[in-house]
């Protein structure tokens, strides 16, 4: 049975990592929407509900 879950972290060096490493554990992970690829904004969705945008180091 398949889930979708959305997370965020906060940006720095080990986030591709995880990525990585949450890949080669068989689960499929993303570090953004394909979406949203290229746009430095939060999409409308997040925009609603109040998320606070982290500037990236």
């Amino acid at each position: 049975m398949a889930h979708v879950l959305s997370v965020s972290f906060p940006p720095g060096p080990q986030a591709e990592m995880l990525v990585m490493n949450l890949d080669l554990a068989g689960i499929s992970a993303s570090s953004g929407s394909a979406c949203t690829s290229g746009i430095e904004e939060d999409s409308h969705v997040l925009q609603a509900i109040g998320h606070q945008k982290i500037e990236k180091p």
